[in-house]
């Protein structure tokens, strides 16, 4: 019983903690230049992840949405907060240029590191289509 007890007490203890070690946890300013979310609010959800601006000077991830009538593997762009570009995978040659497509309506014309995660080639073939129009520093390939 007096475990049991023990067990109890130390349980919300602990959560107590996160909870309270999670609202003081600080959060970096919102830069005054940046927009409110109802300026993305109008944009249809295709046209929201090409949104460029509201996301300067912050962390963006945006996993491409490849279409192709077979599959179309996996594509990831990871902007850093100075401006910084990574590709991670590039999907199928068939869907090659539709990444290219992409980078260009995100306005991306070098790619500071591609990575390839594996060679797949609904993860690697695609990559053709960039190398051929796009600047890429450096490449990572696991052999």
């Amino acid at each position: 019983m007096r475990n049991k007890l023990f067990e109890r007490t130390f349980c919300v203890l602990l959560v107590l903690c996160l909870v309270l070690a999670g609202c003081g946890m600080s959060r970096r300013p919102v830069p005054a230049d940046m927009p409110a979310a109802s300026d993305t609010a109008l944009l249809s959800p295709g046209d929201r992840i090409f949104a460029t601006k509201p996301y300067r000077g912050l962390l963006t991830v945006r996993y491409l949405d490849l279409q192709h009538a077979e599959a179309s593997g996996d594509s990831i762009v990871v902007q850093s907060p100075d401006g910084k570009t990574m590709l991670i995978d590039a999907g199928t040659p068939a869907v090659g240029p539709q990444v290219v497509t992409y980078l260009d309506r995100l306005g991306i014309d070098k790619i500071d590191i591609a990575v390839n995660t594996h060679p797949h080639p609904d993860h690697i073939g695609g990559f053709e289509s960039v190398f051929r129009a796009k600047t890429v520093d450096l490449f990572y390939l696991e052999t």
